[in-house]
């Protein structure tokens, strides 16, 4: 069986260009409004710290949702399944990535960009303190394949943490 941790190093290095195409907006704009070079770093770091404290929040329930079927007696197939399922969101993550889902995945991703721009848009544009960090918290609940992929591998682990 393949170790938690290397599927997780597998997967943040085949998104990586995924997650510039993305999410690399994001931080163009986080750095824009910076004038100094600490102040630009600051606002980088506390994008990044909000994103992977909503990531690990996230895996955390994953997680925690499957140490409960694995436990129960009733879902003994449980393991299995969530082990399928992680497999089919990685499977579905790649396929994305090569644009072969067709135009369905890009109607959801422009409804889903339109929602966020809302949300974040007042934010980005008033940028009080900690508006980074914000950001990042809410970048972290974006539709994202690659968090579902993610989020199942966590799920198929059986252990919150």
């Amino acid at each position: 069986m393949i170790s938690p941790w290397l599927a997780a190093a597998a997967l943040t290095f085949a998104a990586s260009l995924h997650c510039v195409g993305m999410c690399g907006g994001f931080v163009l704009v986080m750095a824009s409004a910076r004038r100094r070079a600490w102040s630009t770093l600051a606002g980088h770091l506390q994008f990044q710290l909000g994103k992977a404290t909503t990531y690990a929040f996230l895996g955390t329930l994953a997680g925690a949702f499957g140490e409960l079927l694995l436990r129960h007696a009733a879902f003994t197939w449980s393991a299995r399944a969530l082990a399928l399922l992680a497999g089919l969101a990685l499977l579905a993550a790649g396929l994305n990535l090569l644009g072969l889902l067709g135009r369905r995945a890009g109607a959801m991703a422009d409804w889903a960009g339109s929602l966020w721009s809302r949300a974040l848009g007042p934010l980005l544009s008033s940028r009080p303190a900690g508006a980074s960090l914000v950001a990042g918290l809410i970048v972290g609940l974006l539709p994202c394949p690659m968090v579902y992929a993610g989020l199942a591998a966590a799920a198929a682990t059986g252990s919150a943490l």
